[in-house]
């Protein structure tokens, strides 16, 4: 049986295109994933991906947010501002190639990116709900999520390196707060 064109918009899903990113982006890099290769990791024609994404952008904006998503749900529940700091830089290291494609690309905007919104507000109330308070929440969260990016993006931590990320992260929240 021959499937039609239409047919097969029913089987590829928003979920098997972000997979298929997400797999391609880890194995190949952020630079060699194209809309053609997505759609051969997941057996439909490049034009099929359309029907979901308006464009590879799009895709990868929607898989940053997926990929943020526990990170912001852990973020809302932890009371341990140091705990959740791990865990985001622990998500950064471990998609770092998706991570330095959304910094580099010049149509995404992390800092525009509901994900990021979130999980900022989350973090200025931690800020603001600690003894030692820093007296401005929005420009320790601004500094440390900056410290946090140049760390990951410069090759100071790397995959193995999630003791060395806790007691620099450790450091950096002492040195501002205090």
């Amino acid at each position: 049986m021959v499937k039609s064109s239409t047919s097969k918009h029913s089987f590829i899903t928003r979920q098997n295109i972000l997979d298929a990113t997400l797999y391609l982006i880890l194995e190949n890099g952020a630079q060699n994933v194209s809309l053609r290769k997505i759609a051969n990791r997941i057996n439909c024609s490049a034009p099929s991906i359309y029907y979901h994404f308006k464009n590879k952008n799009e895709i990868i904006v929607s898989l940053w947010e997926q990929e943020m998503a526990p990170v912001i749900a852990f973020s809302q529940s932890c009371h341990m501002l140091l705990d959740i700091l791990n865990e985001y830089v622990q998500l950064l290291i471990k998609n770092k190639s998706l991570f330095l494609l959304i910094c580099t690309n010049e149509q995404t905007d992390l800092e525009k990116m509901n994900s990021s919104r979130l999980f900022q507000k989350s973090l200025q109330d931690k800020i603001t709900a600690t003894p030692h308070r820093a007296e401005y929440p929005e420009q320790f969260t601004t500094i440390i999520l900056a410290a946090i990016h140049g760390l990951v993006l410069s090759n100071t931590l790397k995959t193995s390196d999630y003791l060395k990320a806790h007691k620099l992260l450790e450091q950096m929240i002492n040195l501002l707060i205090k």
